[in-house]
């Protein structure tokens, strides 16, 4: 009798086990409880979306945006929420200007030639910051091309309801134009020459904007006219 109750004892153990087991391998009964800032990826670099312009500038046009820059140093390491991250983080104010030289595109960049069907789309431009524009470890952006959830402002390509940061073809297009290479920053006073570019399909006829991050956390896209 008593290795009859030992049996069935060990028994409902064992089923207990494997549905524990069973329980754990299913994705969705694992529990993240902190998630950690690096990991959140609020501002997916090719987003899709109805996307509205609030202007229009054009070819040698230049305009001054103002956009939010923010301080990260009373950041929790590990959070829950957004909104207990956000509480945290010090909004600052930031300014750049754009002037837009040239639009267009080409079928090779450096030595790299485009596959039958595909091009490289471009803009020309000149950036500069402002002197007084926060910098430090704990500020966001802290580079011209810095994507992200803090993104710093920057020419996106447009087609149909998305949109695509550029590719990283900026220092070699400059070459390819004769075209002194500098680098931009942020927190410089005076015009520099960038260049930005995108590997795409050949049949389409994009939108080039100037997109920013207001200081109430709104994303703003002005248009460029390539009319």
């Amino acid at each position: 009798m008593k290795m009859t109750f030992f049996k069935i004892g060990f028994g409902l153990i064992m089923i207990g086990a494997v549905g524990m087991g069973l329980w754990l391998i299913n994705p969705k009964n694992w529990v993240k409880e902190t998630v950690s800032i690096d990991e959140k990826q609020e501002c997916p670099a090719n987003e899709s979306k109805r996307i509205e312009f609030e202007k229009v500038i054009n070819i040698d046009e230049a305009v001054e945006i103002n956009f939010r820059m923010r301080d990260y140093k009373w950041a929790p390491k590990n959070y829950i929420k957004i909104a207990e991250l956000e509480s945290r983080l010090i909004p600052l104010p930031g300014k750049a200007s754009f002037k837009i030289k040239e639009i267009g595109q080409q079928n090779k960049i450096g030595e790299v030639l485009a596959v039958e069907g595909k091009t490289y789309f471009y803009v020309l431009f000149e950036f500069k910051g402002w002197p007084e524009n926060p910098k430090g470890e704990t500020i966001k952006p802290k580079e011209v091309d810095e994507t992200g959830w803090d993104s710093a402002p920057q020419i996106v390509l447009i087609w149909g309801d998305k949109e695509y940061t550029q590719d990283g073809y900026g220092t070699e297009l400059l070459r390819d134009k004769g075209l002194k290479t500098e680098k931009a920053s942020l927190q410089q006073a005076e015009w520099t020459t960038q260049a930005a570019a995108w590997y795409q399909d050949k049949n389409q006829e994009p939108i080039f904007a100037v997109k920013y991050i207001n200081k109430q956390g709104q994303k703003k896209y002005i248009k460029i006219n390539n009319g």
